[in-house]
């Protein structure tokens, strides 16, 4: 009686052992173009989002320029209304000490007092 040790018959398929996993070629195959088709799907995901994030960077980028195109300009005039006001500020206040200083100098004394 010769035949494999694992047979369950004489000259049979051996029988399946628990302690070997058994894959068929037809799964070995798969299994290995899966691990490829993983990656290569990573690949084209990594892809995507890498074009995503450039497209985002983009609108950032605009986004920020405009801002900023709309902010110089403003800025700057207000800059310059600032300016203004400062001017206009130092010039009252010139005026006001000039007033206080002819306002000592011109003290006209009380008239006197008479009865009649």
């Amino acid at each position: 009686m010769g035949g494999c040790t694992y047979c369950d018959v004489q000259g049979a398929v051996p029988a399946a052992d628990p302690r070997i996993k058994r894959t068929s070629l037809v799964t070995d195959v798969l299994l290995a173009n899966t691990d490829l088709l993983e990656k290569e799907d990573l690949r084209t995901h990594i892809g995507k989002l890498s074009t995503h994030i450039d497209e985002i960077k983009g609108e950032i980028y605009h986004a920020v320029h405009e801002k900023y195109a709309n902010y110089r300009p403003t800025r700057d005039s207000t800059q310059e209304l600032h300016n203004k006001v400062q001017t206009l500020s130092t010039e009252m206040q010139t005026l006001s000490n000039k007033i206080k200083v002819l306002t000592h100098k011109i003290t006209i004394p009380p008239a006197p007092l008479t009865y009649r």
